[in-house]
């Protein structure tokens, strides 16, 4: 939504977003452009290490790991224009440098908008070290029904088939199936 709606019709919009592992990466940015109803390096990419489909440089979303965007800061932050830390939860030695440098980074680059998100994280913290407001999104819960298998086989009405008999000549055997006319499968 932010890349559709900057004031600049979101040409000067160029948004890097962390993930953990490099899977998440990739298949986020999947998910995101197929969202769009685009391909992969339209407006939404992914860059890992030995592995990138970069989206075009105006107006795009890219996924990468913390590690790579660490990569990409040695640069400078030539181009983007947001930086959003997902999982920031899951603390390792590249997050902890990634918020050091962002931390810096935003003393010089005010136009830099920068979002830490997590689901478990201690909010107080992460505001005391960045001197920031905090942007709270209240949960939303859903209700969950568990099934099981013996449940799914119950609901179907599914008996299973008869043993077969060991021998050369048995070719056929029992045949399992639904009960109450829903045809023999």
């Amino acid at each position: 939504a932010v890349v559709s709606t900057q004031s600049t019709g979101g040409a000067d919009c160029n948004i890097v977003i962390t993930q953990p592992r490099r899977i998440s990466a990739i298949s986020i940015s999947e998910r995101v452009a197929w969202e769009r109803c685009e391909e992969i390096s339209e407006s939404v990419g992914y860059s890992v290490r030995f592995d990138s489909k970069m989206p075009r440089p105006y107006g795009s979303i890219m996924y990468c790991t913390t590690g790579t965007l660490l990569r990409k800061l040695n640069n400078g932050l030539h181009g983007i224009s947001h930086i959003v830390v997902d999982e920031i939860h899951e603390r390792d030695i590249n997050t902890d440098f990634l918020l050091i440098i962002l931390r810096d980074m935003l003393q010089i680059h005010t136009q830099l908008k920068v979002v830490l998100m997590s689901a478990t994280v201690d909010v107080d913290l992460f505001a005391n070290y960045f001197r920031c407001p905090v942007v709270e999104v209240p949960e939303r819960t859903f209700k969950v029904d568990r099934y099981f298998l013996e449940d799914a086989i119950e609901m179907l009405d599914f008996f299973p088939p008869p043993p077969r008999k060991k021998g050369k000549n048995n070719r056929g055997g029992g045949q399992g199936g639904f009960r109450g006319g829903r045809g023999t499968y």
